[in-house]
């Protein structure tokens, strides 16, 4: 029986991810494991009650709407909650302590041009060498957008007699 962990984020990608992560997890007999990351001020918060941020009014409504969508899918569900100075690391820790085979994390955008396509390579590595599956729910990119491309034209035959 396997690990699926799905990072809580922002309400629509993390419905999309759970129902991925339900449907895949129903095909393959494992288990849920839903993160909820609490960011902390400040470094030496971790691992004290300062970093401890309790659930808001909204937060208990979006996991209840979560473990009722796992319970329609007939999936086992767990709740973890971690603090957190950088969402991904603390993505890549959790998947390593609770030996997630699969993971859907958001890869959060970035307002310098191509760091979100680095970054996204860079965690993708990672995971790839742990041997995990990562999940980003991005779409690909398209011709259209910016970034480096390269046009190869096939090489004249030259026949020689």
């Amino acid at each position: 029986m396997g690990t699926i962990l799905v990072q809580l984020a922002d309400q629509q990608w993390t419905r999309q991810a759970l129902h991925l992560a339900c449907a895949l997890a129903r095909g393959q007999e494992h288990h849920i494991v839903l993160l909820r990351l609490m960011p902390v001020r400040h470094m030496s918060y971790l691992g004290t009650d300062w970093g401890n941020q309790p659930m808001s009014d909204a937060e208990y409504e979006l996991l209840e709407d979560y473990l009722a969508t796992a319970e329609d899918y007939g999936i086992a569900v767990n709740v973890t909650h971690m603090q957190s100075v950088s969402a991904l690391e603390s993505v890549i820790q959790a998947a390593e302590l609770l030996e997630a085979n699969t993971v859907f994390a958001q890869i959060p955008p970035s307002h310098i041009p191509y760091w979100h396509t680095l970054h996204r390579w860079l965690v993708e590595q990672r995971f790839m060498l742990a041997r995990r599956t990562l999940y980003t729910l991005e779409e690909p990119r398209t011709s259209l957008e910016p970034g480096a491309s390269i046009t190869v034209k096939p090489a004249r035959t030259a026949v020689f007699k």
